[in-house]
């Protein structure tokens, strides 16, 4: 399944490597989970949406190929120094079921939102930092098509409206360049470690 996912949106194999326990499959290094981004918290909505753009592009390739991702979480979409966001743990995608591609969405939005994974956004809307009205309009939509009241919408129905909706459509001179990554890199100090404690702490990306 690995092999078979090509696309931009998702982290890049370089190696397999045959061992007796199996296959170890080693992907391009990048520089941050998602779930580290979060946790950081050193963004704001123009950065949010550029983050959340690249990942509902990276799903909508995997549902125009009936692929779902039952491990889609902060934890397995990553960001490099330039800012591009890409979706990791290929070797848990199957054909069929890509209706976890919106449950993981929500997790991932949630996570992003809320700081931690395991984070309740509605819990603590009164005293959250994000401001802007339509985010709340979008973390509504994403949960609505989540449940079963939007049984009737398809996965690819409900990706296209996510990905049409008002919040990730600011325009372009909204947005920032992809220099935003830095200063949450700065904060995690992983610009300033050398390559084998880099490699250290990678070490549990490197799938079997």
């Amino acid at each position: 399944m690995t092999k078979s996912i090509q696309d931009d949106h998702f982290v890049t194999p370089i190696a397999a490597y045959k061992s007796s326990t199996g296959i170890t499959i080693a992907y391009e290094l990048m520089a941050v989970s998602l779930l580290e981004v979060a946790i950081c918290g050193d963004f704001e909505e123009p950065e949010l949406v550029i983050i959340l753009k690249q990942v509902v592009d990276g799903l909508k390739y995997l549902e125009q190929r009936g692929i779902g991702h039952p491990k889609l979480s902060c934890s397995s979409v990553l960001m490099n120094t330039s800012g591009q966001v890409k979706i990791g743990d290929q070797h848990f995608c199957r054909e069929g079921g890509t209706d976890n591609l919106i449950t993981g969405f929500y997790k991932v939005l949630e996570t992003l939102l809320t700081g931690h994974e395991n984070g309740n956004f509605k819990e603590n809307m009164q005293s959250t930092r994000w401001g802007d009205p339509q985010l709340y309009e979008f973390f509504d939509t994403v949960e609505r098509f989540k449940s079963e009241m939007t049984s009737d919408l398809t996965t690819r129905a409900k990706l296209e409206k996510i990905a049409q909706h008002p919040f990730l459509k600011l325009g372009q001179e909204q947005l920032p360049t992809a220099d935003f990554a830095l200063p949450i890199l700065w904060r995690f100090r992983w610009l300033t470690k050398d390559v084998d404690a880099i490699s250290e702490e990678l070490s549990d990306r490197t799938l079997c």
